[in-house]
């Protein structure tokens, strides 16, 4: 409703000024009347009790005589049967001294020549006392109130309003000045005063947040200067292994042709395992310099990718095909068809399904489904190893020490993913894994 704290409050105090005008005028319309009635009735006993007195201290009523002359009421006195004893007028009636001696005290309003005219009776020692007087009742006066309320609650809202706008800009330009403060703040910017030249809590917030911009510039300052030095150290890493792969890259290849040439030019013959032996370590370390030359592309941002549309399909059958695998289910209903590089893609399959054959137990089946709906690509299989889920795709885990390869497959497979824009996530449920892969996640 209020999109300021500036009309918020201008808003609030206009309504607060007409509730208390409000109450005002209800006070005086309901209350008053009722008040002033009271006043004037206790104004009268008093002077009742006054006559009772003077009458016990000078029966000739004499200073009653005189004390009538000086008071607004008329007093009249009577005695057990209503008739005049002192004053002027006519004799009471039946009713109103049988109601005097029941009562003792009451009163009532009468009207006497347009006039209202307030009659007190009070009863004492067998006299009945009557003070009248006349009365101007302040209900006569209410339509005047009404008007000068109504007057009254405008002009306190026409003040109010100009009051509340600078009350409320005194207020709510700080506030507004600390919100920018918290804006440059969420934006790391520190350098902000605010110089609100005040003595209330908001200079002490404003004290507050001075001090924790220095503590927080000062930390982001220690964050930064650390995070460059990881950079840095990372960038040295990486640098490394990727110039170490290189260099052994063509050394091995040289040395596996050497021994091959070896092996040939010797006329004697020599263990056939020896020779197996040897290809497969230099195999190896071709294949780890392979891996390391491809993490450290994916991880620099060297690494290019080139997309066309191909069937998810199509190429399973085509990894499958060198496996020579007769307990793979593939479940392909729909074809499921995606913008990737085939040749990545063909690597991440191939990594997927050699780790799946050699994790499964025997004779259990490996499922591969294609969804083209939902265009995921999984692979399940049952295994009966302790894998640890969380750490599957940090470089160089091997689930066993037995395991083939370098460890460093799922990390790559990851990595070729997210460059696609595709993710990957591993299940367990009681001995079976699943590797699901989200194409176009993003």
């Amino acid at each position: 409703m209020f999109k300021t704290l500036r009309a918020r409050f201008i808003f609030y105090t206009a309504i607060y000024t007409l509730l208390l005008v409000f109450i005002l005028y209800a006070v005086q319309r309901f209350g008053a009347p009722n008040l002033y009635v009271r006043s004037v009735l206790e104004s009268e006993r008093s002077l009742a009790e006054e006559v009772v007195l003077n009458i016990t201290d000078d029966p000739t009523f004499n200073e009653l005589a005189r004390l009538n002359t000086r008071t607004a009421s008329e007093i009249t006195l009577y005695d057990a049967n209503g008739q005049i004893i002192f004053g002027e007028g006519t004799s009471l009636i039946p009713l109103d001294v049988v109601r005097s001696f029941q009562e003792l005290t009451w009163h009532r309003f009468t009207r006497n020549q347009d006039q209202t005219v307030l009659e007190l009776f009070y009863v004492s020692d067998n006299l009945i006392i009557r003070l009248k007087s006349p009365f101007a009742p302040i209900i006569s006066n209410l339509n005047f109130l009404d008007r000068l309320f109504i007057t009254m609650g405008l002009i306190a809202v026409f003040i109010a309003i100009p009051l509340s706008y600078f009350f409320a800009q005194s207020f709510t330009k700080p506030v507004v000045k600390i919100k920018k403060l918290a804006q440059d703040f969420s934006d790391l910017r520190f350098e902000t005063d605010l110089h609100l030249n005040r003595s209330d809590e908001l200079k002490a917030l404003e004290t507050s947040l001075k001090s924790m911009a220095i503590k927080l510039k000062n930390t982001l300052n220690d964050l930064q200067s650390e995070l460059a030095k990881e950079k840095a150290l990372d960038q040295i890493q990486k640098d490394f292994v990727a110039r170490v792969s290189h260099e052994l890259k063509t050394p091995l290849a040289i040395i596996k042709n050497s021994v091959e040439t070896l092996f040939e030019s010797v006329s004697e013959s020599l263990p056939m395992d020896l020779k197996t032996m040897i290809d497969e370590e230099i195999d190896h370390m071709v294949a780890l310099s392979h891996d390391l030359i491809d993490l450290s592309q994916l991880e620099s941002g060297r690494f290019t990718i080139q997309k066309r549309l191909t069937s998810m399909n199509q190429l399973t059958e085509e990894v499958l095909k060198p496996f020579q695998l007769k307990n793979v289910i593939v479940k392909d209903d729909a074809p499921l068809e995606v913008e990737v590089d085939p040749k990545r893609i063909r690597q991440v399959f191939q990594n997927l399904i050699q780790n799946s054959v050699f994790y499964h137990t025997p004779k259990s089946s490996i499922e591969i489904t294609l969804d083209g709906t939902l265009k995921t690509w999984s692979i399940t299989n049952q295994t009966d190893q302790d894998i640890k889920v969380d750490q599957l795709f940090k470089p160089f885990y091997k689930g066993e020490e037995k395991s083939p390869g370098s460890g460093l497959g799922l990390a790559i497979v990851k990595s070729i993913l997210i460059a696609h824009g595709a993710t990957i996530e591993v299940t367990q449920a009681s001995s079976k894994i699943t590797f699901e892969i989200q194409f176009d996640a993003d």
